[in-house]
């Protein structure tokens, strides 16, 4: 075999190159291809930079003096009213507990969230301690809430508590609804 037949057909003629080895070939499909990885690139920057950009905001709104105020008063009423559950109860007690709220929802179930951390709750209110919160005469108490206990032999008593002062005006300066 002579040396310009030697391999004739697979080798393309000297001084032509294949077009897989020369810069920008691939024809439209490979610079569509280019330009969709581009988006996509710009696309998962410019969600980052936002999703970046809102969870400062978020982080600056739920650490603003108002929301932080909010959550001391929020603290303070709480702790107001496991004082008088403490004082009043017994640890072990098995009690039932009202959802009844004044001031709130019905769906806050206040009484219960500082009950069942305390004392056993029961869903039967016969033959327990009944708990309420009520209506605290001229806003005192816990923000004008008190704790209400019906004793098994059927007593009445009060707990006894109250939110210091300086929370109930932060309370009524935060815009919160008026104490009776």
């Amino acid at each position: 075999m002579s040396s310009g037949q030697q391999g004739a057909g697979l080798d393309p003629p000297p001084g032509h190159d294949p077009p897989s080895s020369r810069r920008g070939a691939g024809g439209p499909r490979r610079s569509a291809r280019d330009a969709v990885a581009v988006l996509i690139v710009v696309a998962v920057a410019v969600a980052m930079l936002w999703t970046v950009v809102f969870g400062l905001r978020v982080t600056a709104s739920v650490r603003s003096p108002t929301n932080v105020a909010f959550w001391e008063v929020d603290a303070d009423y709480y702790a107001c009213l496991s004082g008088q559950l403490k004082g009043a109860v017994r640890s072990g007690d098995v009690v039932w507990t009202s959802y009844a709220t004044p001031y709130a929802p019905f769906w806050f179930r206040t009484l219960w969230k500082v009950t069942a951390a305390y004392t056993p709750v029961t869903v039967d209110p016969r033959g327990v301690t009944r708990l309420y919160l009520a209506a605290a005469p001229h806003g005192e108490g816990c923000l004008g809430t008190r704790l209400e206990i019906v004793h098994p032999d059927g007593t009445v008593s009060f707990g006894h508590g109250y939110v210091a002062l300086p929370l109930l005006k932060k309370w009524r300066a935060l815009g919160s609804p008026p104490l009776p």
